[in-house]
């Protein structure tokens, strides 16, 4: 959760170009059983989504950064009882919906290809009527 904070952090104060930030994420999608979610059950994730039916989905870093950040279901799945394999999650707004479940080898790429960005060229404009400036990285052209 923290590390999609960083990377909205790094989109937000142009440090990583947007088609970083908008760059698709494979993961698996889960619909929800019905069962109402809420504090005391975001835990039982067995009860609440059809876990044996998922299916496959591409959403953008962007997209996976804001569920993360604004969790209400943020739950580490184990390979074995001590490999992570990924994590689950949704937000407060997704979470009657469908959960998402993501790998550890997708984080740890997206969030190589982060920290290992460094953009050749930047160009900052003037906004005409003065309110602030717009800066574009050498790879959101």
């Amino acid at each position: 959760m923290l590390g999609s904070y960083i990377v909205r952090k790094l989109a937000e104060s142009k440090k990583i170009s947007e088609k970083v930030y908008q760059h698709p994420l494979k993961m698996r999608a889960f619909a929800a059983t019905g069962e109402v979610v809420t504090l005391l059950n975001n835990h039982r994730i067995n009860d609440l989504y059809h876990l044996k039916s998922g299916r496959s989905i591409t959403k953008p870093l962007s997209h996976v950064a804001n569920q993360m950040i604004h969790s209400y279901v943020f739950v580490p799945i184990f390979e074995t009882r001590t490999q992570i394999f990924g994590v689950a999650f949704n937000s407060d707004r997704s979470k009657q919906t469908d959960l998402y479940m993501i790998g550890l080898e997708e984080i740890i790429s997206v969030f190589s290809r982060c920290a290992n960005y460094y953009a050749q060229s930047m160009t900052v404009f003037r906004i005409n009527d003065g309110s602030g400036f717009e800066v574009v990285l050498d790879d959101d052209r």
